[in-house]
Formats: C-alpha cells, sequence, structure tokens
C-alpha cells in the first residue's frame, strides 16, 4: 500500500502473487459543483480467477476510509459503457450515473 496526501494504492496479494490493484486520489472540483473536495478511482482490476473473492469491495471501503480521513465528499468513478460487470460493480458499491460522454472517430 502506498498512501500520500493526494493519492493511494492497493495491491491485493494472495499467495505472493498480485490479485489485483486500485489507483486513485483526489481530483480538481469544477468551480460549479456544490461539493469541496473529491477523489476517482483512477484505475481498478482483479484478476478474473480472483473475483468474486470480495477483493473490489475491500479496495473500495478502503478507498472511501481513505476518502473521509482525507474530508472529501465525492467519489467519482469512469466505466467504458461495454464494461457492464464494472458498471454494474459500482452500481452496487452505490455509485450512480451522472453524466454521460460522447465520443466518435473522426
Amino acid at each position: 500500500m502506498s498512501d500520500a496526501k493526494e493519492g493511494i494504492v492497493y495491491i491485493a496479494l494472495i499467495n505472493k502473487q498480485i490479485a489485483g490493484y486500485l489507483a486513485g486520489g483526489l481530483i480538481k472540483i469544477r468551480p460549479w459543483r456544490k461539493e469541496k473536495r473529491a477523489v476517482e478511482i483512477e484505475n481498478m482490476y482483479v484478476t478474473k480467477s480472483k473475483r468474486k473473492l470480495g477483493i473490489g469491495t475491500a479496495f473500495v471501503a478502503k478507498f472511501i476510509k481513505w476518502a473521509k480521513k482525507n474530508a472529501v465528499d465525492r467519489l467519482k468513478v469512469e466505466a467504458v459503457y461495454e464494461n457492464t460487470i464494472g458498471r454494474n460493480f459500482y452500481e452496487k458499491h452505490g455509485l450512480k450515473e451522472y453524466s454521460v460522454i460522447y465520443e466518435c472517430d473522426i
């Protein structure tokens, strides 16, 4: 675990093998938002063979605890639309859709 004031990284080890990780940190809030401080889960991954063991849930819980310790009042994470497993995971943990991003090839 690396713990700094601006960000944090968690790594899960099972039998000395990396089973997953979470990286996240403080982000800037746009001036019109009511929240004062926010964090973002920048990247999280759990190996397929280690999913459904509670690793992701533990990562999110530890990250929220770290965020609260840093007086944060908003959590953000982005997931690719096709990543239904990830989106369902975040919704299960209380996150809700907030904005939609549109893209196209040019």
